[in-house]
């Protein structure tokens, strides 16, 4: 696939490819969110999409903490982006885990979300949104 913008944020890089998917992917050395984080990477993912929704990937491997309200904002604006949203944790970090679990509990989004520990299965879930 081939990459036809891209934006990177003060947390994250965030790319749009060729078959309307987009990734984000949190750069290196942050591992908390907060609210102001995700309204940036919001109004990026707006800009990539121009008025589209599609299937996001989000690589969440190194995140350890996010505030509530970071993720009630996520819930809440996450459908006027994307169609389905797959959380990618490579490492499998227990702490990271527990975060994606307790948001998905607590904050249970209006589109299909799934976890994955790795991007190759977590492209071929989204797949079936394009």
């Amino acid at each position: 696939m081939e990459v036809l913008a891209e934006i990177t944020t003060g947390n994250a890089q965030i790319k749009k490819w060729s078959n309307g998917m987009v990734m984000l992917k949190h750069l290196e050395g942050k591992n908390s969110l907060k609210w102001n984080d995700f309204v940036e990477n919001y109004e990026a993912i707006l800009q990539l999409q121009n008025g589209c929704i599609s299937p996001l990937l989000g690589n969440v491997t190194n995140i350890e903490e996010v505030e509530n309200e970071a993720k009630a904002f996520m819930t809440k604006t996450l459908p006027t982006v994307a169609n389905a949203l797959a959380f990618v944790n490579e490492k499998t970090n227990t702490v990271t885990s527990f975060v994606i679990n307790m948001y998905l509990y607590l904050h249970r989004p209006q589109i299909p979300v799934k976890v994955f520990s790795s991007e190759e299965k977590a492209l071929k879930w989204l797949n079936e949104f394009l």
